[in-house]
């Protein structure tokens, strides 16, 4: 708070100012919870091999360019090549905003029983969709785990 006292500006432009400061510190920059509430439901589905589930979770941009039966077998070899899903923890995240919409970009450090990732998913929400769908996705595999 000693930067915001130590401001002055003068006018409507002060309290502009103090207003988005006062959100950042509130924790306006914090991910939507139901964008993090998506990729819960995609590492929860994929543990329990849900893929009926898993393929609601992506937008039909994601479709457009990758087919999804062909995503789904992906997503199969890697559990096989990887071993079953242990875990998943949030690295990182950024909100971007534009017309029309928000998105995420959501970065995990994921634990298979015989591999690490790093996993990145685009989540987009369309201005008055309300629907949250992923939208990209990579995986990078970065290591085995020990045995």
């Amino acid at each position: 708070m000693k930067a915001i006292q130590e401001l002055s500006f003068a006018g409507p432009t002060r309290s502009l100012v103090l207003v988005f400061l006062a959100g950042l510190a509130s924790g306006c920059g914090e991910p939507a919870t139901e964008a993090i509430a998506v990729c819960t439901n995609y590492y929860e589905s994929l543990r329990n091999g849900d893929m009926e589930q898993i393929a609601e979770l992506y937008s039909e941009r994601f479709y457009e360019r990758t087919p999804a039966t062909q995503w789904m077998a992906t997503l199969r070899r890697n559990l096989e090549e990887y071993g079953g899903l242990q875990s998943w923890e949030l690295k990182e995240w950024r909100t971007k905003y534009a017309v029309g919409r928000v998105s995420w970009e959501v970065a995990f450090r994921v634990s298979y029983a015989r591999m690490s990732t790093e996993e990145v998913l685009r989540l987009v929400q369309p201005s008055g969709s309300g629907e949250i769908r992923i939208e990209a996705h990579v995986i990078r595999a970065v290591g085995t785990e020990p045995s």
